[in-house]
């Protein structure tokens, strides 16, 4: 357990995927006269001023939408606690704080409906609340009882689906029911219907959702930390080198987008880095010094660098329960089956942009003897309709050759 009275918020920021709103009440407090949480915005986030303000003080989260969707259900007393986490027990490794009883557990609700903020009743009597637009939570500084809120697990929030919360028997809420079972989600049909005419681009759905975002959605785990890979200083001295590494990683990924990267993302990223590195750090650069330095290394880049677009489709297609696109079909060997796929998700990050692939990542993903043979394979797919070659690389461009995945006679054949 950790108690978060030296209000440190960097640490706090740590704990949400998304930058989330903090707000700053008068140490022993819930909330006061002349404070409105509303009216908390990402630019106060940024001034040196507020930042030293929160520090002083008891600090509070703003939830739902303005904070990235952070929601968390607030529970009265520690019988009720237990109880709750007994039955839900994917949620015993989120985020979970505490004032002076019960516990609240963080989360970013997913599924297909996610209920307004509502106080929780069992039998009539108050149980609890489920807080998401419209609340905010103290996660730090001391309760109005004298003791000081703890963090009881410092794991960072995760994302988890609404509809599979169970709430023990009897407790109801405005825009909740009682459950009794855990309740199953929509299947979500697997088939997709393609009549492209030849050599037209598919604007495919993603095999993994979980890597997909819409616009400037929110970064999973597993991408985070394969933008991290190679740029967690080992020693001193190391940080400015290995941050604008980071940095090249990052624009690498974000040109492979659909839309540009947000400030909220770039952040994301910024604090599992600062949290990873924390070791080796300079004790004399302050965390908005580094940070600014990030955002300035971003903007400088002129080649992005590493493949981490690919290494995350790559990791996504390896997953055992990934599906094989219909195009797969035209090939035996299972290894071109997920280089399709391969191509397929490529196409899907990128929106209606092309996607680069090098004959020498797929000889790396492969661990194939010669980039020769990697090319043959790339031929093939072109040859079979599967992609249609867009901008030739090579060496003297420095660059990947660009691809589209297409429909064309190859889809036809595979349906055949």
């Amino acid at each position: 357990m950790k108690t978060a009275q030296n209000n440190d918020v960097s640490f706090l920021l740590s704990l949400f995927q998304s930058l989330v709103l903090l707000v700053a009440w008068p140490t022993g407090k819930k909330g006061c006269k002349g404070v409105d949480f509303t009216k908390i915005t990402t630019r106060d986030m940024m001034d040196p001023a507020y930042r030293e303000k929160l520090s002083r003080g008891n600090i509070g989260v703003v939830q739902g939408d303005a904070s990235g969707g952070i929601g968390s259900i607030d529970i009265d007393d520690d019988q009720g606690a237990a109880e709750f986490l007994d039955l839900n027990p994917d949620l015993k490794d989120t985020l979970r704080t505490k004032g002076a009883r019960g516990c609240n557990v963080w989360f970013y609700p997913d599924g297909w409906e996610v209920p307004k903020s509502c106080r929780l009743k069992r039998e009539g009597k108050p149980w609890g609340e489920w807080r998401h637009n419209g609340c905010q939570t103290i996660i730090a500084g001391v309760h109005p009882s004298g003791v000081c809120y703890a963090i009881l697990c410092p794991t960072p929030a995760i994302r988890y689906p609404f509809e599979r919360i169970v709430f023990p028997p009897g407790v109801t809420g405005r825009y909740i029911h009682s459950t009794q079972t855990i309740p199953t989600a929509p299947s979500i049909p697997q088939t997709t219907e393609q009549t492209h005419r030849p050599q037209s681009v598919i604007l495919c759905k993603p095999l993994c959702p979980s890597v997909y975002s819409e616009g400037n959605g929110f970064l999973d785990q597993a991408t985070i930390e394969i933008l991290l890979e190679g740029t967690i200083p080992s020693q001193s001295h190391g940080n400015h080198d290995l941050l604008f590494t980071l940095a090249r990683r990052v624009k690498a990924f974000a040109q492979g987008r659909p839309a540009p990267l947000g400030e909220a993302e770039l952040r994301v990223v910024f604090l599992a880095w600062h949290h990873s590195a924390a070791d080796f750090l300079r004790p004399d650069q302050t965390w908005d010094e580094y940070y600014m330095e990030f955002l300035e290394a971003y903007e400088d880049v002129k080649r992005p660098g590493g493949e981490a677009l690919v290494d995350i489709a790559w990791r996504a297609v390896s997953a055992t329960d990934c599906p094989l696109p219909p195009a797969a079909a035209l090939f035996v060997d299972a290894r071109l089956q997920k280089l399709v796929a391969l191509c397929h998700l490529l196409q899907a990050l990128t929106g209606p942009n092309p996607f680069y692939l090098a004959c020498r990542t797929v000889q790396r993903l492969f661990a194939l003897r010669t980039h020769e043979q990697a090319a043959a394979w790339l031929r093939l797919l072109r040859k079979r309709g599967v992609i249609v070659e867009v901008t030739k690389g090579g060496p003297a461009s420095m660059k990947a050759t660009r691809f589209h995945y297409c429909a064309g006679a190859g889809v036809d054949q595979a349906a055949a």
